[in-house]
């Protein structure tokens, strides 16, 4: 959950390394790949608040 305490809306943008041994999905807004990282622009509305969910999941070692 991100809060906004301002009396106007705000954009709060979340980013995220990709990493090999994890896979995310499921992101409840819209994201966008930016140099190797996954980001998540989102504005929350004055005096507001936005909930994002996603999953996450390890892979399995390819090696085990």
């Amino acid at each position: 959950t991100v809060s906004n305490a301002n009396d106007r809306p705000i954009t709060f943008e979340a980013e995220f390394l990709l990493d090999p041994e994890q896979t995310l999905s499921g992101f409840s807004k819209r994201t966008k790949n930016v140099d190797g990282k996954i980001r998540w622009p989102v504005t929350i509305p004055a005096n507001g608040r936005a909930v994002l969910t996603y999953r996450s999941r390890t892979l399995p070692d390819p090696d085990a």
